[in-house]
């Protein structure tokens, strides 16, 4: 919060005397266009310099790339959280950017894995504990969001399914050979 501030103070010092001096119009126009875009780019990209894990919408299917459980602890407090290193596998990954043209700003590189923080969840626990001899293993897990709306109070909420992914396999040699 101190670092929007800071910046919107100096913006507007910047503004102040853009305004108040000589000179054509068009280019203070132009220049205060390009400082309102500066200003708009900064705000959306600082959620990623506050680091990981992000608690945004987790995609419909990903792959899982580790889980971390920090399990809630009641002398402490600690309400406790899951993490998990997801890579987005929906279809739809690339066109959410057509809908919110400000969120390229967000993630650079839709294809690398982000780690997602979810409320501590019982069930998850135990799905989770039973897909790690899986990880363990080198055997990739998938996983898909199945999401419901709970009515009473209107959040996204959802039930996750886990999976092991197929294994991968070296391409065809032969047909490497017939495309050149």
């Amino acid at each position: 919060m101190s670092l929007i501030l800071s910046f919107l103070v100096l913006i507007t010092a910047v503004l102040w005397f853009v305004i108040g001096s000589k000179g054509s119009w068009f280019v203070k126009f132009i220049f205060i266009t390009v400082a309102i875009f500066v200003a708009l780019g900064t705000s959306y990209s600082l959620e990623n310099l506050k680091g990981w894990p992000t608690t945004e919408t987790i995609p419909d299917k990903f792959q899982v790339y580790w889980v971390v459980i920090d399990e809630p602890n009641k002398k402490s407090g600690d309400v406790g959280g899951i993490y998990m290193w997801l890579g987005d596998r929906s279809e739809t990954s690339d066109d959410f950017v057509w809908q919110d043209p400000f969120r390229k700003f967000l993630i650079e590189d839709f294809d690398k894995p982000r780690a997602f923080e979810i409320p501590y969840d019982f069930d998850l626990h135990m799905n989770l504990d039973a897909m790690l001899p899986i990880f363990k293993a080198g055997i990739g897990v998938g996983g898909e969001l199945e999401k419901k709306i709970d009515t009473s109070e209107q959040t996204p909420m959802g039930n996750f399914v886990f999976y092991p992914l197929p294994p991968s396999s070296p391409p065809d040699k032969n047909q490497m050979r017939d495309d050149n």
